[in-house]
């Protein structure tokens, strides 16, 4: 499910305020701060659309 929603998110920053650790970081989240964040594509990359 979350990589269907991915596909609708490129270019964009995803952070994420969960316990489920082991399953997010397997998604390729990384913990930063008191949460989880993932930048789906690449950075921006939908900013001029």
């Amino acid at each position: 499910m979350m990589r269907q929603v991915f596909a609708h998110l490129d270019g964009q920053h995803v952070y994420l305020f969960t316990g489920a650790h082991a399953f997010y970081e397997s998604l390729g989240f990384k913990r930063q701060g008191t949460g989880m964040a993932l930048v789906v594509g690449s950075w921006l990359h939908n900013a001029t659309r």
